[in-house]
């Protein structure tokens, strides 16, 4: 991931998440494991976009962020992909700024890709 796009997610490294989920209490990655299990949706396009997310970056934000994410997954399907593929803008500029936040996290994932 580019420095820019980690500093703006604030963002490290993997291995951060990793530690970051070792440390969870039992309670905590109960929770967690929901979320993941509630970012896999019915449709391919918000699976590859929302998983990469939630498994290598949900960790590392701060709990208010956390907490507009699992707001964000209680939207409808139709509406996420929309506002993912950029068909139209978020309902709000609250889920706004969560879409965002995950295609920047996107971004920089892929662009990591094509640099290594």
């Amino acid at each position: 991931m580019s420095n820019e796009v980690s500093n703006h997610l604030g963002l490290d490294s993997p291995s951060r998440h990793n530690a970051a989920k070792q440390a969870l209490s039992e309670e905590a990655l109960s929770e967690y494991n929901r979320v993941i299990w509630h970012s896999r949706r019915g449709m391919l396009e918000l699976d590859l976009v929302l998983e990469p997310f939630v498994k290598q970056a949900y960790l590392l934000l701060d709990e208010a962020i956390q907490a507009e994410y699992r707001a964000l997954l209680e939207c409808e399907d139709q509406e996420l992909f929309d506002w993912f593929l950029r068909k139209a803008p978020a309902s709000s500029e609250r889920y706004q700024t969560m879409v965002n936040r995950v295609l920047d996290y996107q971004a920089g994932r892929d662009l990591n890709v094509l640099i290594e």
